[in-house]
């Protein structure tokens, strides 16, 4: 079947002809520098700043932005959808488990919230405690920019990475990117935003979660933003697990 071509008025057809342009005109001058063994640490980020924001303009007349936007949104929803079916397939098999089976079943608990927090959140889980009345209590911990060092696929976690990164951001959570130069703009500020935002994702999750304290501190950058470190959370009822 011939694919049908694209409809594009005079004036899209001179901005798309002319960010194409741009395009090659600042990939030559870096290929170039590269090739010369002449390019600078300033020109290292100008360059490819430049050819980034040609090709946004490109991809906007092209309607680029949407198309990946869409792809996005289907990723994410059959990624959830299979976390979820690997919760049901966790939770029988956890409450199959006889009594001596006990130790298992407290590890299988704190590896299902690790792995949802890792997935779906900000990382890392610390201090997981079980409680006399059956309850976890744990706090939920800010580690994005953690990175696997001996991974055999560290292309592939560095984009996963960040599309989980933009994924948040779409959310709306709102991170300390000020000082771009340090991993802490990938730190979430504390406002309320973020914390209306974040407790109903723990909530939601985890129906019978309370958090208990917020616990942050002030930024490198700029002593006056404060940026959150771990949440202090206790989840009641070990089913919502």
């Amino acid at each position: 079947m011939e694919e049908k071509n694209i409809s594009l008025t005079e004036d899209q057809k001179e901005v798309l002809l002319k960010a194409l342009k741009d395009i090659h005109f600042a990939n030559s001058q870096l290929h170039k520098m590269v090739k010369k063994d002449v390019l600078t640490e300033e020109m290292s980020k100008t360059l490819p700043s430049l050819i980034e924001s040609y090709f946004s303009e490109a991809a906007a007349v092209l309607n680029y932005e949407s198309h990946l936007l869409k792809e996005k949104e289907k990723r994410y929803e059959e990624i959830r959808n299979a976390n979820q079916k690997i919760r049901e397939l966790e939770a029988k098999l956890g409450s199959d488990r006889p009594v001596d089976g006990l130790k298992e079943q407290l590890t299988y608990l704190k590896d299902t919230v690790y792995n949802w927090w890792a997935t779906e959140g900000f990382c890392h889980v610390n201090n997981e405690k079980f409680t006399a009345y059956g309850s976890l209590r744990l706090e939920f911990c800010f580690m994005l920019e953690s990175f696997k060092m001996l991974s055999k696929t560290p292309v592939t976690d560095k984009k996963d990475q960040a599309e989980h990164i933009q994924h948040l951001r779409n959310l709306g959570f709102e991170f300390a990117d000020f000082e771009k130069s340090r991993s802490e703009k990938l730190d979430l500020i504390d406002n309320q935003n973020n914390r209306t935002l974040l407790t109903g994702m723990l909530k939601e999750r985890f129906p019978s979660i309370e958090i208990h304290k917020w616990d942050n501190n002030c930024s490198f950058s700029d002593p006056d933003i404060f940026v959150i470190r771990h949440v202090d959370a206790t989840i009641y009822d070990l089913a919502d697990i």
